[in-house]
């Protein structure tokens, strides 16, 4: 089922980000500055395109309307070009819980607007990360090492911002909110669909 397949992509994406926060916080180390930070922006890449197979798992019945071959998509920005030709809403959509003041009605489910993992900033970290990951050519400039310490953690936390809680939308109206973040530590999806109030 596609929204196991998605869950499991999203356990995958906590595993990395638990690498990640674990080398950023000095609590593993690769032995050599400049292999953690390669290390990081190594796990944010793939991150990054974990997300975007997610948005591939979430669309594959269009995908296969129009025969195409998924099974071989693997660059995140490509591959998102090709999605968002087939369906407008295929990005993750980052929720707040609310409690709600409505009867009948536990939380409201509030989109954020701001800071969080857009896809332009998901293209744009994506070639920052590819920057990092080949040996340095001694006849260019030097990596900046420095560059991407800095950055790191915000873009672990635009991640985290876009994923905690969100929306993903199978298909034509069938959507799921995702948890991240359970009581059993386990990535948890609920369908729902949506209803005129």
């Amino acid at each position: 089922m596609e929204i196991d397949l998605y869950l499991k992509l999203m356990e995958e994406i906590k595993a990395r980000m638990k690498a990640v926060r674990d080398i950023m916080t000095k609590k593993t180390t690769t032995s050599f500055e400049q292999t953690n930070i390669e290390f990081a922006c190594l796990q944010i890449r793939k991150i990054l395109e974990l997300i975007t197979m997610g948005s591939l798992v979430a669309n594959q019945e269009l995908l296969k309307s129009i025969n195409a071959d998924y099974s071989n998509y693997w660059n995140a920005k490509r591959t998102l070009s090709k999605i968002e030709i087939l369906n407008s809403h295929f990005y993750p959509e980052p929720i707040i819980e609310k409690p709600s003041s409505r009867e009948g009605v536990i939380n409201d489910l509030v989109s954020v607007k701001s800071d969080y993992l857009t896809r332009e900033k998901l293209e744009i970290i994506y070639d920052s990360c590819c920057n990092i990951i080949h040996a340095n050519n001694p006849f260019a400039d030097n990596i900046n090492y420095d560059y991407y310490a800095a950055r790191i953690s915000e873009w672990y936390r635009l991640i985290m911002a876009l994923l905690r809680i969100h929306l993903v939308k199978f298909k034509e109206g069938e959507m799921y909110l995702i948890h991240m973040e359970e009581k059993d530590g386990r990535v948890h999806g609920y369908h729902f669909s949506q209803c005129e109030e």
